[in-house]
């Protein structure tokens, strides 16, 4: 019997500190690895989501595997493993600048944001969200996220939204309402297969008064792809920006030239607090690019026997 090692790692993704975030697996050499052995690592593993590395001409490509399946497209995979890159390079000598990254679900332009302490912000481009219409049978689905129909806020409704990935997004009238979802784990795993929706984003907005520096809070429920909730969760942020543009809930954010850049927070009902930033960049007043903007820190490394 022939056993190879791979390295992998844990990344705590969009947080400043371990054991915050969104936990993402990473194995930064894939090569030789089948599909089975992916799902079988990602399973071992038992992240939330797993990025595997692979050489591509003039760049990288990454695939996510849940512990169940493999999915298209990962915002907090993805920026673990590009940040476990980065910092591979910087450790062996030779830093280069961050490559393009190819995906099942589409090509992702990759930036460094030094801050003056040194942090590394990592930005990930991706194509503007998609805002579909109203989901179907929306009455079970709020039956199945635990969410009384009184508790929505008026102005927004629910609505369809796709990043790679096909996410609901329904708003809350305020944020503490987001403490009272009861979500029922199979219901909502059977509405989101039913209709082909990956995750179902609850949130809210917070108040223009409340001094708070973020925008809206969210918690996004994924059972459909093995993941009842996940403590950050970069394409459903780049979605629901995407839906605050349209309805124009983001006349209070800050805009500089043609850029619009803000803050949601995630995870706390989880204890892993998160910080998820989308960056929009308009054109003609429409939506031209948006980038995911966070921070990843390793929490654990080792080897994989297989």
């Amino acid at each position: 019997m022939t056993i190879r090692t791979h390295p992998v790692f844990l990344y705590d993704a969009f947080t400043d500190r371990a054991l915050g975030g969104n936990i993402a697996g990473v194995v930064p050499d894939a090569e030789g690895l089948s599909s089975g052995e992916m799902q079988a690592v990602a399973r071992e593993l038992g992240a939330p989501t797993t990025a595997f590395l692979l050489a591509r001409r003039g760049g990288l490509g990454l695939r996510f595997f849940t512990p169940d399946m493999e999915i298209d497209m990962c915002g907090h995979a993805a920026l673990g493993a590009v940040t476990c890159w980065y910092e591979n390079q910087l450790a062996a000598g030779s830093p280069r600048s961050l490559p393009a990254v190819s995906t099942p679900g589409g090509d992702l332009r990759t930036r460094i944001d030094a801050a003056a302490g040194g942090e590394l912000t990592v930005g990930l481009g991706l194509e503007p969200a998609r805002l579909g219409d109203r989901p179907p049978d929306a009455a079970s689905l709020l039956d199945a996220l635990g969410v009384d129909a009184e508790a929505l806020a008026p102005d927004i409704g629910p609505r369809l939204a796709y990043t790679g990935l096909t996410h609901v997004l329904v708003p809350l009238k305020e944020p503490g309402l987001l403490k009272e979802v009861r979500v029922l784990v199979e219901a909502l795993r059977a509405w989101c297969r039913q209709y082909g929706v990956h995750t179902a984003g609850v949130f809210a907005l917070e108040p223009p008064d409340s001094g708070s520096p973020f925008v809206s809070r969210l918690r996004d429920f994924c059972p459909a792809i093995g993941a009842v909730e996940e403590a950050a969760s970069g394409t459903t942020n780049a979605a629901l920006a995407a839906l605050l543009w349209a309805t124009g809930a983001l006349a209070r954010a800050g805009q500089t030239g043609d850029r619009i850049t803000i803050w949601n927070r995630q995870g706390e009902e989880m204890g892993r607090p998160s910080t998820v930033g989308i960056e929009l960049r308009l054109h003609q007043g429409s939506v031209s690019e948006t980038w995911i903007l966070g921070r990843a820190v390793r929490s654990l490394e080792g080897r994989i026997r297989l």
